[in-house]
Protein backbone atom coordinates (compact mmCIF):
# COMPACT_ATOMS: atom_id res chain seq x y z
CA UNK A 1 0.00 0.00 0.00
CA UNK A 2 1.42 3.06 -0.98
CA UNK A 3 -1.36 6.22 0.74
CA UNK A 4 -3.69 6.24 2.83
CA UNK A 5 -6.41 8.67 4.10
CA UNK A 6 -8.61 8.61 7.96
CA UNK A 7 -12.08 9.85 7.91
CA UNK A 8 -12.89 10.81 11.83
CA UNK A 9 -16.68 10.90 12.82
CA UNK A 10 -16.10 11.41 16.35
CA UNK A 11 -18.84 10.15 19.37
CA UNK A 12 -21.72 7.79 17.65
CA UNK A 13 -23.65 6.20 19.67
CA UNK A 14 -21.05 5.50 22.31
CA UNK A 15 -17.88 4.72 20.37
CA UNK A 16 -16.08 6.92 18.14
CA UNK A 17 -16.32 6.06 14.39
CA UNK A 18 -13.05 6.27 12.10
CA UNK A 19 -13.17 4.59 8.00
CA UNK A 20 -9.33 4.09 7.24
CA UNK A 21 -8.89 3.57 3.53
CA UNK A 22 -5.25 2.63 1.89
CA UNK A 23 -4.73 2.46 -1.22
CA UNK A 24 -2.15 0.54 -3.56
CA UNK A 25 0.66 3.17 -6.01
CA UNK A 26 -1.76 2.50 -8.81
CA UNK A 27 -4.69 5.19 -6.82
CA UNK A 28 -3.55 8.34 -6.88
CA UNK A 29 -4.75 10.28 -4.11
CA UNK A 30 -5.04 14.12 -4.18
CA UNK A 31 -6.21 16.82 -1.98
CA UNK A 32 -5.86 20.46 -3.19
CA UNK A 33 -7.69 23.46 -2.19
CA UNK A 34 -10.17 21.43 0.19
CA UNK A 35 -11.16 18.91 -2.50
CA UNK A 36 -10.00 15.08 -2.31
CA UNK A 37 -10.35 13.24 -5.53
CA UNK A 38 -9.20 9.44 -6.40
CA UNK A 39 -7.77 8.49 -9.86
CA UNK A 40 -6.50 5.35 -11.23
CA UNK A 41 -7.36 1.53 -10.30
CA UNK A 42 -5.75 -0.73 -8.08
CA UNK A 43 -6.56 -2.33 -4.26
CA UNK A 44 -7.90 -0.82 -1.40
CA UNK A 45 -7.73 -1.89 1.82
CA UNK A 46 -10.74 -0.31 3.98
CA UNK A 47 -11.28 -0.87 7.75
CA UNK A 48 -13.80 0.59 9.71
CA UNK A 49 -13.38 1.39 13.55
CA UNK A 50 -15.70 1.41 16.73
CA UNK A 51 -13.22 2.42 19.40
CA UNK A 52 -13.88 3.93 23.21
CA UNK A 53 -11.18 6.67 23.05
CA UNK A 54 -10.35 8.83 19.83
CA UNK A 55 -7.01 7.40 18.69
CA UNK A 56 -6.91 4.52 16.45
CA UNK A 57 -3.91 3.28 17.73
CA UNK A 58 -4.26 0.11 19.23
CA UNK A 59 -4.85 -3.98 18.52
CA UNK A 60 -7.90 -5.18 16.49
CA UNK A 61 -9.31 -8.64 16.71
CA UNK A 62 -11.94 -8.75 14.29
CA UNK A 63 -13.66 -11.53 15.90
CA UNK A 64 -14.62 -9.55 18.86
CA UNK A 65 -15.98 -6.66 16.67
CA UNK A 66 -13.53 -3.71 17.14
CA UNK A 67 -13.29 -3.34 13.96
CA UNK A 68 -17.11 -4.07 12.56
CA UNK A 69 -15.63 -4.24 8.71
CA UNK A 70 -12.47 -5.12 7.02
CA UNK A 71 -11.98 -5.40 3.33
CA UNK A 72 -10.07 -5.79 0.48
CA UNK A 73 -11.09 -4.13 -2.80
CA UNK A 74 -9.20 -5.56 -5.67
CA UNK A 75 -9.21 -3.71 -9.66
CA UNK A 76 -11.10 -0.35 -7.43
CA UNK A 77 -11.88 1.82 -10.39
CA UNK A 78 -11.81 5.69 -9.72
CA UNK A 79 -11.99 6.32 -13.70
CA UNK A 80 -14.47 4.00 -14.66
CA UNK A 81 -17.80 2.81 -13.04
CA UNK A 82 -17.37 -1.13 -12.54
CA UNK A 83 -17.38 -3.07 -9.16
CA UNK A 84 -14.49 -4.54 -7.89
CA UNK A 85 -13.81 -7.84 -6.05
CA UNK A 86 -14.66 -7.79 -2.58
CA UNK A 87 -13.30 -9.84 0.29
CA UNK A 88 -14.63 -9.39 3.57
CA UNK A 89 -12.31 -10.08 6.78
CA UNK A 90 -13.67 -11.97 9.65
CA UNK A 91 -10.52 -13.37 11.63
CA UNK A 92 -7.10 -12.65 12.54
CA UNK A 93 -5.54 -9.27 13.76
CA UNK A 94 -4.88 -5.50 12.74
CA UNK A 95 -2.01 -3.40 14.98
CA UNK A 96 -2.24 0.10 14.25
CA UNK A 97 0.71 2.95 15.96
CA UNK A 98 1.71 5.51 15.16
CA UNK A 99 5.28 7.92 15.45
CA UNK A 100 5.13 11.05 14.51
CA UNK A 101 2.96 11.85 11.64
CA UNK A 102 3.31 8.21 10.49
CA UNK A 103 1.32 5.04 11.08
CA UNK A 104 2.33 1.93 11.16
CA UNK A 105 -0.25 -1.26 10.30
CA UNK A 106 0.12 -4.62 10.42
CA UNK A 107 -2.27 -7.13 8.99
CA UNK A 108 -2.52 -10.96 10.04
CA UNK A 109 -6.53 -11.43 9.04
CA UNK A 110 -8.17 -14.12 7.32
CA UNK A 111 -11.60 -13.88 5.11
CA UNK A 112 -14.43 -15.60 5.25
CA UNK A 113 -13.40 -17.67 2.44
CA UNK A 114 -10.51 -18.80 3.98
CA UNK A 115 -7.96 -16.19 2.01
CA UNK A 116 -5.35 -15.27 4.25
CA UNK A 117 -3.78 -11.61 4.54
CA UNK A 118 -0.74 -10.47 5.66
CA UNK A 119 1.29 -7.40 5.15
CA UNK A 120 1.84 -3.62 6.56
CA UNK A 121 1.52 -0.09 5.47
CA UNK A 122 3.74 2.59 7.25
CA UNK A 123 3.51 6.47 6.11
CA UNK A 124 1.44 9.76 6.55
CA UNK A 125 -2.54 9.73 6.53
CA UNK A 126 -4.55 12.16 5.18
CA UNK A 127 -6.87 12.96 8.21
CA UNK A 128 -10.56 14.53 7.22
CA UNK A 129 -12.77 15.49 10.30
CA UNK A 130 -16.56 14.96 9.91
CA UNK A 131 -17.23 14.91 13.62
CA UNK A 132 -19.48 18.40 13.28
CA UNK A 133 -21.64 16.94 10.30
CA UNK A 134 -24.68 16.19 12.61
CA UNK A 135 -26.66 14.42 9.80
CA UNK A 136 -24.34 11.60 10.80
CA UNK A 137 -25.39 11.46 13.91
CA UNK A 138 -28.85 11.31 13.75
Amino acid sequence: MKTGLQQYYGLIEGKYFTNVYLYSKEIEVLYQNGNLSLDGTGTVVSLELWKDGASIEGVYNLANDSIIKAQLLLNQSYTKDSPPATLEFTGGTVTIGKSGENYRFNFNIRSSYDVPLAGSFNGPLLYFDYSDKLFLKK
